[in-house]
């Protein structure tokens, strides 16, 4: 079954007035001040492609779009994919990396968040050190238009951190901030800050 990446976009129109004609496959009223509407942008194909993304979206400065899958990519081990907007309006999305498993990490459930030097950071569920507690990894566009991946840090479990699920956030001083779902003092999950 494809997974779909979505977006919903919000039509105006008067009360009383007739609503536009579908231009979607599907549409969910907001009130009486308008009509959701509900476009599918990309259907996964499943493997080599991209599948089974959990983590959430981010925008680069150009309005493209990337994300995660915990499946699928050329290991079905998960992947990093691109989502560009064509000029006709479609977007064209691009496997960037497929995650190999091992030190390298794979099953990535998180959102990804772009570093102040373009760098793009998340992290994988599993893989890394040999207790499997997953990875931070970082990919960078080199100058021939390729994206290389490097495992910038391997969770190592308890009292550390281990299974960040959840990606990171980032300030304004270029630092991210995550959450592990296990490691700690009681195994119960940390809070940790990383610097690129």
């Amino acid at each position: 079954m494809p997974i779909i990446v979505l977006r919903f976009v919000k039509s105006k129109r008067k009360s009383g007035a007739s609503a536009p004609a579908p231009e979607i496959t599907a549409r969910m009223r907001h009130g009486v001040a308008g009509v959701w509407q509900f476009t599918t942008l990309y259907a996964f194909q499943g493997q080599p492609d991209a599948g089974f993304p959990y983590g959430g979206l981010a925008f680069d400065t150009r309005g493209n779009l990337y994300g995660t899958t915990y499946y699928d990519g050329a290991n079905n081990l998960g992947s990093i994919y691109q989502l560009a907007r064509q000029p006709d309006g479609t977007w064209t999305e691009t496997v960037l990396y497929s995650f190999k498993g091992g030190r390298d990490g794979s099953g990535s459930i998180s959102n990804v968040v772009f570093s102040k030097t373009g760098g793009l950071y998340g992290t994988t569920s599993a893989g890394g050190a040999s207790c499997d507690c997953g990875t931070i990894f970082k990919l960078t566009a080199t100058v021939s238009g390729v994206w290389k991946e490097s495992i910038v840090y391997r969770f190592h479990g308890a009292p550390g951190g281990a299974f960040a699920y959840n990606g990171m956030v980032g300030d304004k001083a270029g630092n991210f901030y995550g959450t592990t779902v296990h490691g700690g003092a009681g195994d119960d999950g940390v809070i940790y800050k990383f610097t690129p």
